[in-house]
């Protein structure tokens, strides 16, 4: 998708060890260019957590836990035309919904496909007539959401729109996350809101054209990372990184399994009392080693470390 507010501000917020030919110190921060559209060749690399999650994919094969399902329950009448024409749209809108990854001398590349040639893939199922369509969408659901993508050939985003009745509906959607992520489906939606509500009224695509895309993103850190700057942020981490626990010893009830296997589950726990009460005032703790005053930890964060210092053997957590 494109390039979220997240990183679009990296260049304000990242520290970086000295001013070099690309960036320029402001006082404590870091100024560097913003984002801008490049050309396209045939092979556009790919971004810092793309290649992490096609490492990942090397070694895991098709894994689910990298998949970003989302379920919509639509309740009235339903064009399904005009809505494959909204999916398709952001599909030719959106580079990263037309990528995928081969390997071009052992290196992962992005390959875009062109917006003419790309369509969204949504299957249709009628349950109408099922015996008993609440099981049958219950195995739907979890056979679309456990369905691999191929990395290198692609499509790494589908569809399926399930017709229950004649007035109620449920449409999957399932990205693949070196595609997409959390904040990316929001925009996804928001978009496909605009764009059936104006194709059902026989109006043109309202949305702004594109500035930039992800690959753009992509371009922009590999050109802040290029020289000096690589070396120094890796030596950076080594030092900072030196001697963390290569794993976090927890009291499980049974031992780790040699591979992960993300079996898990959720576990619903409430904070009641003068604990629930603290919390507000939990992510106004100021980091220890933070240049920015305004900095601090989220609730989340605290409660994490607070769980890992109680129930595993580490008995000191370094910010």
């Amino acid at each position: 998708m494109e390039a979220s507010p997240k990183q679009r501000a990296a260049a304000e917020r990242e520290p970086l060890p000295r001013p070099g030919s690309f960036f320029t110190l402001k006082g404590n921060r870091v100024s560097l260019p913003s984002v801008a559209r490049r050309e396209r060749g045939d092979h556009v690399p790919l971004s810092f957590a793309q290649q992490r999650l096609w490492f990942l994919a090397q070694m895991e094969g098709g894994s689910e836990a990298y998949h970003i399902p989302l379920g919509l329950r639509l309740t009235g009448s339903l064009d399904g035309d005009v809505l494959r024409r909204a999916l398709d749209r952001i599909v030719a809108r959106h580079e990263a919904l037309r990528a995928s990854f081969p390997s071009v001398d052992g290196e992962p590349v992005q390959r875009i496909a062109a917006a003419r040639d790309s369509t969204f893939l949504l299957l249709d199922h009628d349950l109408r007539e099922h015996q008993d369509a609440q099981a049958e969408l219950t195995r739907l659901i979890e056979q679309e959401s456990r369905s691999s993508f191929d990395l290198e050939a692609g499509p790494l985003i589908r569809g399926r729109l399930i017709r229950q009745t004649e007035l109620e509906y449920t449409l999957l959607l399932n990205m693949h996350h070196i595609i997409s992520d959390g904040w990316s489906t929001g925009v996804f939606l928001n978009e496909l809101s605009t764009l059936y509500g104006a194709y059902l009224r026989d109006e043109d695509d309202p949305l702004p054209e594109l500035t930039v895309q992800y690959a753009d993103y992509a371009a922009w850190q590999w050109k802040w990372m290029e020289g000096d700057i690589q070396r120094e942020q890796a030596a950076y981490w080594k030092t900072a990184l030196a001697g963390v626990p290569g794993l976090l010893d927890l009291p499980a009830d049974h031992p780790r399994p040699v591979q992960q296997d993300y079996a898990g589950d959720f576990l619903a726990l409430v904070l009641e009392g003068e604990l629930k009460d603290g919390l507000p005032a939990v992510n106004k703790v100021p980091l220890r080693h933070s240049s920015n005053e305004l900095d601090s930890l989220t609730t989340e964060v605290m409660i994490q470390i607070a769980f890992q210092h109680h129930y595993s053997t580490i008995t000191t957590v370094e910010w």
